[in-house]
């Protein structure tokens, strides 16, 4: 063969082989093999156990790291761990100790496994030296409120998506930023997802739909019990979080769940209340604070517009109104400050909204409040917040913190839009603004829920709630929460509490105030719902304790979120840690650990790391390049549209001045603190200064390169001859 023929030859098959590299869908091979989910739903709770099954198919051990949702509300109360032949139950540690003890455990050749928080919605699972062809078990249970969307549906929504959160340069970067940019998003996860829901009610079952996947049929058993198996499989599926929206006749009544725990024998009780509200009109000065960061481009932004343009429509003479649009930056359509719902005002309002663009850049959602807070209180208006957000933001805590502060004045409605939103911003928000929260997982629904939540905000309140327990022999130890938050119409009120034994007499009341009337309500024990030993009231009523400390809200707090004297933040500490320890839930202060007694390998033997993928939500679009956003440097850069025609004003003025010439490579910024190379590594040859236009043309590159192989081949091959 003579040498032109066979350079040729090489030639063809170096080019063939570098296209399948470059465009071929590569099958990335994990661990995690398969998650199941299984959910037992009684009326107002549900108890989730989920299994996640591993085989490390490498040849040799490996750590393996999980950031994947939960539920913010949701209290882990239970991880075990089977690691070969071993069967491992965690125990609840302090953060700090249990990082030590697992990080000295894997080093000695031990295998070890640990359950954290790293955001409130999002958690971490760490399984430390799993040896090569070694299978894994990793069983986690939580419990959680359901949410009652209206006086005839309650609400159980699974997490399953996450999106890459923003990253403000105003903000102090805090100790979980590694672990957040250790979160990898991908477009379809590799491993499998199967589903089992069954759900109970002590009252009929009238339907069970879900919003998110509207083809799930559920199987009837009875009028008090459905059963729903699923198995999602398509990328449309996968980048939903799971909604079942369960109605039930009497469902307004008042209900109180009894539950003796299955380890301590003490009870339980879960008490929910439904007051009935009439309509009211009062003054008040409605400021909608609408997101056009890039992320709500396409669907979101004009469901939205869309949603505006109707509750525009249903102001009245004794509203004052003003619209926010925020973003990396904000404006305020009326400068001067709220106005009058004239016509000619909302005109002006009406031509905006139909108009409304994401082309603001990040997603600074605190900016736009300070800016609100300082403007002065109208005389004689009551101020109300309508904020509207992906909710794909880092600083979740230091946002509700500033909220707190403002709640004697200002009340917070918020709307969370998409899959993957942060529902402890969207709900943290509102709880802290004394307002109310709602999910919008479909453009659809947008309009329907605006406006049931505006009626809500032009609707007097039941507050300062309180619980009256009547003489019935049984002795009641404490009642949670401390802080109940206003009741609004359509919305319920839930209260824990513990008692030494089955309260069998007497009643509980709940007393409050609308417009100055007192508000009763009663339900005798002798209605009461026992429910079988267990430990889900008991895991609720903790989680809701634990909560009001996390979420400055306690007895030792001030309603500003302030202490009250003489408390100190070690104090708060141990509270939060002697709490989680008792009623063995995890919290913010807190981490369930499991460690095998079996040293396996010699002490500081090699050993891989791996982080497992977890689900991108539908819908979603990045607004600017992926190291503003964390976790968006793990997955394939493919799998995201970057705004190419982003106005560079904007992009500049949230990085600071341009250098597109200049690449770091060792150091990448997040506002204007440095991250060590270690914290980066996932992000692969992304470098910080690079804009986003800087990715569209190395994105060019790379789709180009085999066209600039073959030319220069043939070049080379007209020279030989």
């Amino acid at each position: 063969m003579k040498k032109p023929t066979l350079f040729i030859l090489l030639s063809i098959f170096f080019l063939v082989s570098n296209c399948r590299l470059l465009n071929a869908e590569t099958k990335e091979e994990i661990s995690l093999k398969e998650i199941s989910v299984h959910s037992e739903i009684y009326d107002f709770t549900a108890e989730v156990t989920i299994e996640q099954i591993y085989f490390n198919d490498q040849d040799t051990s490996i750590e393996t790291i999980f950031n994947f949702p939960l539920d913010s509300k949701s209290s882990v109360n239970s991880f075990i761990v089977e690691i070969g032949e071993e069967v491992l139950e965690a125990i609840i540690h302090e953060k700090k100790h249990a990082e030590e003890v697992y990080q000295s455990s894997i080093r000695s050749g031990r295998s070890a496994a640990l359950l954290t928080t790293i955001e409130p919605d999002v958690f971490q699972i760490k399984i430390g030296r799993l040896l090569a062809k070694e299978r894994c078990v990793i069983k986690l249970t939580y419990v959680t409120e359901l949410t009652n969307v209206d006086q005839q549906t309650v609400e159980f929504l699974l997490p399953q998506t996450l999106v890459p959160r923003y990253v403000s340069p105003r903000v102090p970067i805090l100790n979980n930023l590694k672990e957040l940019f250790d979160t990898k998003i991908q477009d379809k996860v590799p491993y499998e997802i199967k589903l089992e829901f069954n759900i109970q009610t002590n009252k009929e079952i009238v339907s069970v739909r879900s919003r998110s996947h509207p083809y799930i049929k559920s199987n009837k058993i009875d009028e008090f019990h459905h059963e729903i198996s699923f198995q999602p499989k398509e990328a449309q599926d996968l980048g939903k979080d799971i909604s079942l929206q369960i109605q039930v006749k009497e469902l307004h009544k008042p209900s109180l769940l009894l539950q003796q725990d299955s380890e301590s024998d003490k009870v339980y009780g879960m008490l929910r209340f439904f007051p009935d509200l009439t309509d009211f009109e009062t003054n008040t000065e409605i400021i909608f604070v609408l997101d056009r960061s890039g992320s709500m481009r396409g669907t979101r932004t004009r469901a939205v517009s869309k949603a505006m343009t109707s509750v525009l429509k249903e102001l009245n003479s004794n509203i004052k109104f003003n619209i926010v649009g925020f973003g990396s930056n904000y404006q305020f359509l009326f400068d001067a400050g709220s106005v009058d719902a004239n016509e000619k005002n909302l005109e002006t309002a009406l031509k905006y909204c139909k108009s409304l663009e994401a082309d603001f850049g990040g997603t600074e959602i605190l900016s736009p409040l300070e800016a609100i807070f300082k403007k002065p209180l109208i005389p004689g208006y009551s101020r109300q917040i309508f904020l509207l957000t992906d909710g794909e933001v880092y600083n979740v805590q230091h946002i509700i913190d500033r909220v707190r502060r403002q709640r004697a004045s200002t009340r917070i409605f918020t709307f969370g839009i998409g899959h993957g939103a942060s529902r402890a911003l969207v709900e943290g928000i509102a709880q802290a603004g004394e307002g109310a929260s709602e999910i919008i997982l479909d453009e659809n629904s947008i309009q329907k829920i605006m406006e049931k939540q505006f009626q809500r905000a032009l609707t007097p309140s039941i507050t300062d709630t309180s619980i009256q327990l009547s003489e019935n022999g049984a002795k009641y130890e404490w009642i949670a929460p401390f802080r109940a938050p206003p009741i609004f119409k359509g919305k319920s009120v839930t209260y824990y509490a513990a008692w030494d034994q089955i309260p069998e007499k007497g009643s509980i009341s709940l007393n409050g105030y609308s417009l100055q009337s007192k508000y009763t309500d009663e339900i005798l024990f002798s209605e009461a719902i026992r429910l079988n030993k267990g430990r889900v009231i008991g895991s609720l009523a903790a989680k809701t304790m634990i909560n009001e400390f996390e979420q400055k809200m306690s007895m030792f707090h001030q309603p500003d979120g302030s202490l009250n004297e003489g408390v100190t933040d070690s104090f708060i500490k141990t509270q939060i840690i002697g709490l989680s320890k008792l009623f063995n839930v995890i919290s913010s202060e807190t981490t369930f650990l499991a460690v095998s007694k079996i040293q396996k390998e010699n002490p500081n033997a090699p050993l891989a790391q791996e982080h497992i993928p977890v689900q991108h939500a539908n819908e979603i679009e990045m607004e600017m390049d992926a190291d503003m956003k964390i976790g968006s440097g793990m997955a394939d850069t493919n799998s995201y549209q970057f705004n190419q025609q982003a106005p560079k004003a904007a992009y500049h003025k949230m990085r600071g001045s341009p250098s597109n010439t200049k690449k770091q490579s060792i150091y990448r910024k997040v506002g204007n603190q440095k991250l060590q190379k270690e914290s980066v590594m996932n992000f692969g040859s992304q470098l910080s200064e690079v804009d986003s236009d800087d990715m569209a043309e190395s994105s060019s590159y790379h789709n180009i390169t085999p066209f600039l192989l073959i030319l220069l081949l043939c070049i080379l091959h007209w020279f030989w001859f």
